[in-house]
């Protein structure tokens, strides 16, 4: 659950103004913070109530500071009664009263998170931060909404403001992630190369290096991350399986096969290995082979099966099969592959 600012410590004290010094109001301002001291949000949000009735009403276009903190206060026990709802609307009024509220907007952030109004919580939080971008909580919390809303260029800037401030991995780790599912790839190598320089014993980085450098098509460059990467470690699996990718996509046929071969030794069961090792096949141009390599990992149950019926349908046609190459087109069309699909409507529909 998001962390609650609570700044009504000396509420009754905020103000040197006349207003606050009229006893009844005083009075009830002083009762409020003391029930909500105690934890009595709700006796504190009925003396809140009671100020908030005794206040003169804002004169349009005027803010009303003292009316604000009133409505602050009860926002703040609402929040703690769980009434986010209701906490909102008395953050907006506290807001329209007084803009210069800083602890206003991270808190109204905090209630329009809980009632799922994401957007407007992320546009709060944002503002809060505008006046103090040093507050970790915060960021913390944008970063975190952020990422839930797929926000992820916006949650690896938090993330890497509050690595740089406290060098601490957690947070690189929380960088290294937003910037994988964002698709960050050259901000991710960038930033990775200002990590390990500074923390070289975090080796874990020279993998998803590697994986970012894959995806740009660095292949040589994520084949030397790799390697950085397993020194000093057992043969890991996914490390291997990306090295064997890149000898495919270099044109290093042979050792790509040859790894590809290990990791089915490594695990036996793994349908998706035959796919892999068909993609070497059709780059070599030898359709026969390939095509009995998708059909064993078809019958094999992979988890790529639609990719698997695109890529036998290649092979096929290219053999001459054309018919049989059709049927695996709209196979793999009628399992949601959008290659599959336009290979069929452009190759199949004609008589050749």
């Amino acid at each position: 659950m998001c962390r609650v600012k609570i700044v009504v410590v000396s509420l009754f004290l905020w103000f040197a103004g006349p207003l606050w010094a009229q006893s009844s109001i005083s009075a009830q301002m002083k009762e409020g913070q003391r029930h909500f001291d105690a934890g009595h949000f709700k006796e504190a949000s009925l003396c809140f109530s009671k100020a908030i009735e005794k206040l003169p009403a804002s004169k349009p276009g005027l803010q009303n500071p003292e009316l604000a903190m009133a409505y602050y206060a009860r926002a703040l026990c609402l929040l703690k009664l769980k009434d986010n709802g209701s906490a909102v609307v008395d953050f907006n009024k506290c807001i329209f009263l007084d803009t210069t509220l800083q602890e206003a907007y991270y808190n109204r952030a905090v209630a329009y998170h809980a009632t799922q109004n994401y957007h407007f919580a992320l546009a709060d939080l944002s503002r809060f931060l505008s006046y103090q971008p040093a507050d970790t909580s915060a960021r913390q919390l944008r970063m975190r909404m952020a990422q839930q809303m797929s926000e992820f260029e916006l949650a690896a800037s938090d993330a890497w403001y509050l690595y740089r401030l406290q060098g601490q991995e957690r947070f690189f780790k929380e960088w290294t992630n937003h910037c994988l599912m964002g698709e960050l790839w050259g901000r991710y190598v960038l930033g990775s190369d200002t990590a390990l320089l500074e923390h070289p014993q975090w080796t874990w980085i020279h993998m998803d290096r590697a994986w970012a450098l894959h995806v740009q098509g660095s292949y040589e460059q994520s084949q030397g991350e790799i390697s950085l990467y397993m020194t000093g470690r057992d043969r890991e699996f996914s490390a291997y399986h990306l090295q064997a990718d890149n000898c495919t996509y270099m044109g290093e046929y042979e050792k790509a096969r040859q790894i590809y071969s290990e990791l089915m030794e490594m695990e036996p069961n793994n349908a998706d290995l035959w796919v892999d090792v068909a993609l070497v096949s059709l780059q070599e141009k030898d359709w026969s082979r390939a095509e009995k390599e998708l059909t064993k990992a078809i019958s094999s149950k992979t988890t790529l099966l639609a990719y698997a019926y695109l890529s036998r349908g290649v092979a096929r046609y290219e053999a001459g099969k054309r018919a049989e190459a059709c049927q695996d087109w709209n196979r793999g069309h009628m399992l949601g592959d959008p290659a599959a699909g336009h290979y069929f409507r452009t190759r199949c529909s004609t008589q050749p």
